[in-house]
Protein backbone atom coordinates (compact mmCIF):
# COMPACT_ATOMS: atom_id res chain seq x y z
CA UNK A 1 0.00 0.00 0.00
CA UNK A 2 2.76 2.41 0.97
CA UNK A 3 4.48 1.72 -2.14
CA UNK A 4 1.49 2.26 -4.74
CA UNK A 5 1.27 5.75 -2.58
CA UNK A 6 4.25 6.88 -2.89
CA UNK A 7 4.01 5.84 -6.83
CA UNK A 8 0.70 7.79 -7.13
CA UNK A 9 2.41 10.95 -5.04
CA UNK A 10 5.21 10.60 -7.74
CA UNK A 11 2.84 10.30 -10.57
CA UNK A 12 0.82 13.24 -9.65
CA UNK A 13 3.35 15.64 -9.46
CA UNK A 14 4.84 15.13 -12.96
CA UNK A 15 5.03 18.46 -15.12
CA UNK A 16 3.93 18.32 -18.99
CA UNK A 17 7.45 18.24 -20.18
CA UNK A 18 8.57 14.95 -18.18
CA UNK A 19 4.73 13.44 -18.80
CA UNK A 20 6.07 13.34 -22.48
CA UNK A 21 9.78 12.58 -22.11
CA UNK A 22 8.65 9.44 -20.24
CA UNK A 23 6.23 9.23 -23.64
CA UNK A 24 9.33 10.04 -26.00
CA UNK A 25 11.82 8.42 -24.17
CA UNK A 26 10.22 5.13 -23.03
CA UNK A 27 12.15 1.10 -22.85
CA UNK A 28 11.89 -0.07 -26.52
CA UNK A 29 13.89 -2.79 -27.83
CA UNK A 30 17.30 -2.71 -29.03
CA UNK A 31 16.36 -3.92 -32.22
CA UNK A 32 13.06 -5.85 -33.86
CA UNK A 33 12.06 -6.92 -36.91
CA UNK A 34 8.00 -6.91 -37.70
CA UNK A 35 5.88 -7.47 -40.50
CA UNK A 36 2.59 -6.01 -41.13
CA UNK A 37 -0.26 -4.99 -43.18
CA UNK A 38 -0.83 -1.44 -44.05
CA UNK A 39 -4.63 -1.27 -44.95
CA UNK A 40 -5.09 2.13 -46.61
CA UNK A 41 -9.23 3.07 -47.09
CA UNK A 42 -10.31 5.92 -49.34
CA UNK A 43 -12.93 8.14 -49.25
CA UNK A 44 -15.38 5.53 -50.89
CA UNK A 45 -14.40 2.82 -47.73
CA UNK A 46 -12.11 0.94 -51.11
CA UNK A 47 -9.29 -0.27 -49.36
CA UNK A 48 -5.34 -1.56 -50.88
CA UNK A 49 -3.79 -3.63 -48.75
CA UNK A 50 -0.12 -4.02 -48.55
CA UNK A 51 2.71 -5.98 -46.84
CA UNK A 52 5.69 -4.64 -44.87
CA UNK A 53 8.78 -5.86 -43.68
CA UNK A 54 10.40 -3.59 -40.88
CA UNK A 55 13.83 -3.52 -39.56
CA UNK A 56 14.37 -1.53 -36.54
CA UNK A 57 17.86 -1.53 -34.33
CA UNK A 58 19.92 1.36 -32.82
CA UNK A 59 23.37 1.40 -33.98
CA UNK A 60 25.91 3.33 -31.89
CA UNK A 61 23.02 5.09 -30.35
CA UNK A 62 21.36 6.26 -33.74
CA UNK A 63 18.32 4.56 -34.31
CA UNK A 64 17.42 3.50 -37.82
CA UNK A 65 14.73 1.60 -39.42
CA UNK A 66 14.26 0.24 -42.71
CA UNK A 67 10.54 -0.63 -43.95
CA UNK A 68 10.80 -2.93 -47.72
CA UNK A 69 7.19 -3.34 -49.05
CA UNK A 70 6.37 -6.78 -50.26
CA UNK A 71 3.44 -6.89 -51.94
CA UNK A 72 1.31 -5.68 -53.69
CA UNK A 73 3.34 -5.75 -56.92
CA UNK A 74 3.22 -2.08 -57.68
CA UNK A 75 4.83 -1.29 -54.44
CA UNK A 76 6.98 -4.43 -54.61
CA UNK A 77 10.84 -3.81 -53.49
CA UNK A 78 9.93 -0.19 -52.46
CA UNK A 79 12.11 0.45 -49.70
CA UNK A 80 12.22 3.28 -47.04
CA UNK A 81 15.26 4.11 -44.69
CA UNK A 82 14.90 6.32 -41.44
CA UNK A 83 18.06 7.53 -39.72
CA UNK A 84 17.46 9.68 -36.63
CA UNK A 85 19.84 12.34 -35.83
CA UNK A 86 19.88 13.35 -32.27
CA UNK A 87 21.96 16.74 -33.42
CA UNK A 88 19.58 18.11 -35.97
CA UNK A 89 17.05 17.19 -38.55
CA UNK A 90 16.38 13.37 -39.56
CA UNK A 91 17.51 11.36 -42.68
CA UNK A 92 14.97 9.50 -44.66
CA UNK A 93 15.73 8.26 -47.89
CA UNK A 94 13.43 6.06 -50.63
CA UNK A 95 14.41 3.41 -53.17
CA UNK A 96 12.31 3.29 -55.84
CA UNK A 97 12.85 -0.12 -58.00
CA UNK A 98 11.14 1.40 -61.25
CA UNK A 99 13.90 3.54 -61.92
CA UNK A 100 16.48 1.67 -59.51
CA UNK A 101 17.58 4.86 -57.28
CA UNK A 102 17.74 6.13 -54.06
CA UNK A 103 16.26 9.38 -53.32
CA UNK A 104 16.37 11.35 -50.09
CA UNK A 105 13.54 12.86 -48.96
CA UNK A 106 13.70 16.66 -48.64
CA UNK A 107 12.66 18.76 -45.58
CA UNK A 108 10.43 20.28 -48.17
CA UNK A 109 8.66 17.17 -49.13
CA UNK A 110 8.10 15.46 -44.99
CA UNK A 111 4.58 16.74 -45.52
CA UNK A 112 3.89 14.62 -48.66
CA UNK A 113 1.61 11.38 -48.34
CA UNK A 114 4.29 8.32 -47.50
CA UNK A 115 3.27 5.92 -50.36
CA UNK A 116 -0.56 7.44 -50.53
CA UNK A 117 -1.18 6.83 -47.01
CA UNK A 118 -2.11 9.24 -44.09
CA UNK A 119 0.91 9.48 -42.82
CA UNK A 120 3.45 11.49 -43.87
CA UNK A 121 6.99 11.36 -44.03
CA UNK A 122 7.30 13.63 -41.22
CA UNK A 123 5.16 11.65 -39.08
CA UNK A 124 8.23 9.39 -38.67
CA UNK A 125 10.06 11.79 -36.92
CA UNK A 126 10.94 11.40 -33.73
CA UNK A 127 10.62 15.05 -32.17
CA UNK A 128 12.75 16.66 -29.46
CA UNK A 129 11.03 16.96 -26.25
CA UNK A 130 12.72 20.31 -25.32
CA UNK A 131 11.34 21.65 -29.36
CA UNK A 132 7.99 22.69 -28.08
CA UNK A 133 6.55 23.98 -25.23
CA UNK A 134 4.57 21.12 -23.59
CA UNK A 135 0.97 21.82 -20.92
CA UNK A 136 -1.00 19.21 -19.19
CA UNK A 137 -4.53 19.89 -20.26
CA UNK A 138 -6.40 17.49 -18.38
CA UNK A 139 -6.47 14.02 -16.72
CA UNK A 140 -9.62 11.17 -17.52
CA UNK A 141 -10.33 7.93 -18.28
CA UNK A 142 -9.79 7.01 -21.92
CA UNK A 143 -10.86 3.73 -23.34
CA UNK A 144 -10.56 2.52 -20.12
CA UNK A 145 -7.19 3.66 -19.12
CA UNK A 146 -6.28 6.75 -16.91
CA UNK A 147 -4.40 9.22 -19.15
CA UNK A 148 -2.94 12.56 -19.27
CA UNK A 149 -4.29 14.97 -21.96
CA UNK A 150 -0.95 17.05 -22.84
CA UNK A 151 -1.18 19.93 -25.44
CA UNK A 152 2.24 20.76 -27.30
CA UNK A 153 3.18 23.54 -29.42
CA UNK A 154 6.15 22.73 -31.60
CA UNK A 155 8.86 25.39 -32.25
CA UNK A 156 9.77 24.69 -35.49
CA UNK A 157 7.42 22.70 -36.83
CA UNK A 158 6.61 23.18 -41.01
CA UNK A 159 3.63 21.19 -40.59
CA UNK A 160 1.66 20.86 -37.51
CA UNK A 161 0.76 24.19 -35.35
CA UNK A 162 0.03 21.73 -32.24
CA UNK A 163 -0.44 18.18 -31.22
CA UNK A 164 -2.61 17.02 -28.27
CA UNK A 165 -1.98 13.51 -27.07
CA UNK A 166 -3.45 10.96 -24.64
CA UNK A 167 -0.92 9.16 -22.62
CA UNK A 168 -1.45 6.63 -20.66
CA UNK A 169 0.14 6.52 -16.51
CA UNK A 170 0.85 3.30 -16.29
CA UNK A 171 3.47 3.03 -19.17
CA UNK A 172 3.56 5.86 -20.66
CA UNK A 173 2.53 4.98 -24.11
CA UNK A 174 0.66 7.91 -26.67
CA UNK A 175 -2.64 6.08 -27.36
CA UNK A 176 -3.94 9.30 -29.30
CA UNK A 177 -2.27 12.25 -30.98
CA UNK A 178 -4.43 15.04 -32.49
CA UNK A 179 -2.75 16.64 -35.10
CA UNK A 180 -3.57 20.63 -36.61
CA UNK A 181 -2.46 22.44 -39.16
CA UNK A 182 -0.61 25.81 -39.05
CA UNK A 183 -4.41 27.54 -39.19
CA UNK A 184 -5.52 25.91 -35.99
CA UNK A 185 -7.65 23.24 -37.52
CA UNK A 186 -8.04 19.76 -36.89
CA UNK A 187 -6.65 17.66 -39.44
CA UNK A 188 -5.46 14.37 -38.60
CA UNK A 189 -5.76 11.79 -35.09
CA UNK A 190 -3.66 8.54 -34.72
CA UNK A 191 -5.09 6.08 -32.55
CA UNK A 192 -3.57 2.76 -31.01
CA UNK A 193 -6.51 0.38 -30.96
CA UNK A 194 -4.69 -2.43 -29.73
CA UNK A 195 -1.14 -2.52 -27.32
CA UNK A 196 0.25 -5.16 -26.40
CA UNK A 197 3.51 -6.01 -23.97
CA UNK A 198 5.52 -8.45 -25.87
CA UNK A 199 8.58 -9.50 -24.71
CA UNK A 200 8.38 -6.75 -21.91
CA UNK A 201 7.81 -3.99 -24.22
CA UNK A 202 5.02 -2.23 -25.04
CA UNK A 203 4.38 -2.38 -28.34
CA UNK A 204 1.39 -0.79 -30.49
CA UNK A 205 0.06 -3.50 -32.98
CA UNK A 206 -2.85 -2.18 -34.89
CA UNK A 207 -2.48 1.30 -35.24
CA UNK A 208 -4.97 3.78 -37.53
CA UNK A 209 -4.19 7.24 -38.55
CA UNK A 210 -7.09 9.40 -40.04
CA UNK A 211 -7.33 12.29 -42.05
CA UNK A 212 -10.47 13.84 -40.49
CA UNK A 213 -10.64 16.33 -43.51
CA UNK A 214 -10.92 14.15 -46.01
CA UNK A 215 -12.26 11.45 -44.76
CA UNK A 216 -9.56 8.58 -45.28
CA UNK A 217 -7.74 6.32 -43.15
CA UNK A 218 -4.74 4.17 -42.76
CA UNK A 219 -4.47 1.12 -40.64
CA UNK A 220 -1.10 -0.70 -39.82
CA UNK A 221 -1.36 -4.36 -38.23
CA UNK A 222 1.50 -6.07 -37.25
CA UNK A 223 1.08 -10.02 -38.16
CA UNK A 224 4.48 -11.12 -36.70
CA UNK A 225 7.55 -9.46 -34.67
CA UNK A 226 10.80 -10.57 -33.02
CA UNK A 227 12.54 -8.50 -30.76
CA UNK A 228 16.06 -8.04 -29.98
CA UNK A 229 17.10 -9.90 -32.83
CA UNK A 230 20.88 -9.58 -35.20
CA UNK A 231 20.27 -6.94 -37.76
CA UNK A 232 23.28 -6.28 -40.04
CA UNK A 233 24.17 -3.15 -40.13
CA UNK A 234 24.41 -2.72 -43.73
CA UNK A 235 20.84 -3.21 -44.03
CA UNK A 236 20.67 1.06 -43.06
CA UNK A 237 23.32 2.47 -45.51
CA UNK A 238 21.53 4.07 -48.26
CA UNK A 239 23.29 2.40 -50.66
CA UNK A 240 22.43 -0.86 -50.19
CA UNK A 241 18.64 -0.39 -50.18
CA UNK A 242 17.92 -2.03 -53.69
CA UNK A 243 19.90 -4.85 -52.50
CA UNK A 244 18.17 -6.04 -49.26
Amino acid sequence: MLKAAVLLLFLSTLSARDIVDKAYNRDVPKSSMAKSKMIIINEKGEAREREILTYTAEIKGIRKSLIKFLEPADVKDTSFLHIENPKGEDEQFLYIPAIKKTRRIAGSQRSSSFMGSDFSYSDFEKRDVDAGEHSLVREENYNGQDVYVVESLPKDEPDYSKFVQWIRKDNFVPVRIDFYDKKGNLIKRLEVEKLENIDGYWISTRTVMQSLTKNKKTIIEIIEIKNNVDIPEKYFLPQNLGKI
